[in-house]
């Protein structure tokens, strides 16, 4: 028997904080409302269902009900039982790989790019049961490759280190070895027919003796020059692998027809979604609470999402889903298009002269980094001396569109301005020992936990003087690489 898509998405969400029954306030208990939405770009009518909890703890959540024929959802002969191409046919992935090439003008071609990492894994080594490691200032090897972003969890997985690395090189790696997330990634870029693929622990000599302080300098281009990037998106580990087996209810939005009784619904066909589909299907999912993973997720041109229930395709041009296959529609599509518009002026800086200051401009740089702050540090590190690092690569490639001084999370220019960020949640926040050893008290970088960073001003009609009331200035010493 089908779970009501209402009753369920409603249970999460009281199940989310734990028994209430000792709370005065009855429990569950909610209002709903039904209103016809502004109409969009689409120009289609829709409607947002709401549920708004009397209990203080338990969030609102709101549902949108869109006209059936305005969309292209697939019917229950269309959808797999499996999200492993090999078993599904992969017709989906392969339509949106062939539309991006083909008709998206605006999604950045970076597979034609000549720069490659250092190191690749080589998928047609001869053998199809092996992969073999290579050096491609050796080989000259020209892509294009693909990437995975993934958890390493707390289990042992395969790492290139100074002692195995000539093997790996000479004699390859058996599939076998390999972690079911390491091997399935392998099994979607064969699938892609793309012959090599950049997995951080095999491609980075890891420590001891490793060469990470050198590698991790170039992060922003290992992303940002792969032909796509694939997410583990709910694995914990590398043991729980790309791939789901899933009911069509899991990707099918439910539907209701209307009978005539009602203004609003008519007798037409209409489909019911939940309005943060994008959020709670994939933003929400384990891979995305990990700190690295924000700036893979930001500088990938293109990117496959293996999710619990469904695959989500990503690029500059189109965000969407099996339930929706041409795209997200317009009142589905805030977070993730506003994503997509800052992945293409990151991936293509050049074009931009904007300055970074001018916070009430939606288009400045400086609007996307204090949101990529907000975003960034509610996600989790594994070591918190990672702080600055795990976000380089995105400063970097916004101190390049800039032109502006950058040093630990802070930039050069009214710095003054910066020292008023915040943090959301004073209880949950704290200064760590490893964070005080060389990120100054003053950058939002020194605090474990999540920050407000603060508008710049528009216009500046002060003076930064000192106790005297002398003018001061500030210097910083800016990060180079």
């Amino acid at each position: 028997m089908e779970k009501c898509l209402f009753c369920a998405a409603l249970y999460k969400s009281g199940m989310s904080i734990g028994d209430s029954s000792d709370d005065a306030t009855p429990w569950p208990l909610y209002h709903w409302t039904l209103r016809i939405a502004p109409r969009g770009r689409e120009l289609q009518s829709s409607m947002v269902l709401s549920f708004r909890f009397k209990h203080a703890r338990i969030p609102s959540k709101s549902f949108r009900v869109l006209p059936e024929a305005s969309l292209n959802v697939p019917s229950i002969n269309q959808v797999s039982k499996f999200t492993d191409p090999a078993l599904s046919g992969g017709s989906q992935i392969k339509a949106w790989i062939e539309s991006c090439n083909n008709d998206h003008s605006g999604c950045s071609k970076t597979s034609s790019s000549t720069w490659v990492p250092t190191r690749l894994l080589d998928l047609e080594s001869g053998d199809p049961n092996k992969v073999r490691l290579v050096d491609t200032r050796v080989s000259r090897i020209k892509g294009p490759y693909c990437t995975l972003s993934h958890a390493w969890g707390k289990i042992t997985i395969t790492i290139t280190t100074v002692w195995n690395m000539a093997q790996f090189l000479l004699d390859g790696i058996p599939l076998s070895d390999l972690s079911n997330t390491f091997r399935q990634a392998i099994e979607v870029a064969r699938f892609l027919k793309i012959r090599y693929i950049w997995i951080d622990s095999l491609c980075i000599v890891q420590q001891p003796y490793g060469d990470f302080a050198k590698e991790g300098d170039l992060m922003h281009k290992v992303y940002r020059y792969s032909y796509c990037n694939l997410v583990a998106t709910d694995s914990i580990n590398g043991q729980g692998g790309l791939f789901r087996e899933r009911g069509p209810s899991a990707v099918l939005p439910v539907k209701y027809h209307g009978r005539g009784t009602n203004r609003a619904f008519r007798e037409e066909s209409w489909v019911i979604v939940p309005a943060d589909i994008w959020e709670e299907e994939l933003l929400s999912s384990f891979i995305y609470t990990r700190g690295w993973v924000f700036q893979e997720r930001m500088l990938s041109p293109r990117l496959l999402h293996f999710s619990k229930n469904q695959i989500f395709w990503d690029c500059g041009t189109l965000s969407a889903c099996e339930t929706f296959p041409s795209g997200l529609p317009f009142s589905l599509d805030h977070k993730a298009g506003t994503d997509r518009h800052w992945r293409g002026r990151l991936d293509q800086p050049d074009q931009s002269s904007a300055d970074i200051t001018g916070p009430n401009d939606n288009e400045s740089p400086y609007t996307f980094w204090r949101s990529a702050v907000e975003s960034y540090t509610v996600c989790n590190l594994t070591s918190q001396t990672d702080k600055t690092v795990a976000i380089w690569s995105v400063a970097k490639l916004l101190r390049d569109i800039t032109d502006e001084g950058y040093a630990v999370g802070m930039w050069a220019t009214e710095l003054e301005e910066q020292l008023a960020w915040r943090v959301e949640d004073v209880q949950g926040s704290e200064r760590v020992p490893e964070l005080q050893l060389n990120i100054p008290s003053w950058s939002w970088a020194s605090v474990k936990g999540h920050i407000i960073p603060h508008h710049r001003l528009v216009t500046r009609d002060y003076r930064v003087t000192n106790h005297q009331g002398d003018d001061i200035s500030f210097a910083v010493e800016t990060q180079a690489n």
